[in-house]
């Protein structure tokens, strides 16, 4: 019972992630889930240190546009990337990578490239 509820779990997280990526911006709270960077604590440490992208505010809340998202993550090293944000990049890196990290393989929640 404790697999098929992880499994569960493991589909609701992607399909959250999948939605993330076709808005304008993305809540604070939730960039670490769009960008597969793992726990919350990874992006409030890259915050922490200055390694984040730009945040907007709107009322109360704090969003991340897409675009500079994507951005932030084409600026990083690769080597220093999760499979998963290598494989929004570019297909043909995140294959090379693939032979030297193991990880957990999600579908391109932005679609195939062109």
């Amino acid at each position: 019972m404790d697999e098929e509820r992880e499994l569960r779990l493991q589909i609701m997280r992607q399909e959250l992630r999948v939605l993330l990526w076709q808005r304008v911006a993305i809540p604070d709270a939730l960039v670490h889930v769009a960008a597969d960077l793992g726990g919350s604590s990874t992006w409030q440490a890259l915050k922490a240190c200055g390694d984040a992208p730009p945040r907007i505010t709107i009322g109360r809340r704090r969003f991340v546009l897409v675009s500079d998202l994507r951005r932030w993550l084409e600026g990083r090293p690769k080597t220093q990337m999760t499979p998963a944000e290598v494989e929004l990049l570019d297909h043909d890196d995140a294959d090379k990578l693939a032979t030297t990290r193991s990880s957990a393989t999600f579908a391109d929640p932005l679609g195939p490239r062109r």
